[in-house]
């Protein structure tokens, strides 16, 4: 995850559907995304991202 206006990496928490992922950190954070539709939230301490997402 990167600040939008300076570029820096970013570190957050992930979440898929409320179920902690794991955290953003020099390699970033891998996973495999479930069937449907589903909600993933970066938290950080100057905000969250939020996006509901559908796999098809």
């Amino acid at each position: 995850m990167r600040n939008a206006t300076t570029g820096e990496r970013v570190d957050a928490t992930v979440t898929l559907n409320g179920d902690t992922l794991g955290t953003t950190g020099g390699d970033g954070l891998w996973t495999v995304a479930p069937r449907g539709t589903f909600v993933v939230t970066a938290e950080t301490g100057d905000g969250n991202v939020t996006a509901s997402v559908t796999n098809v």
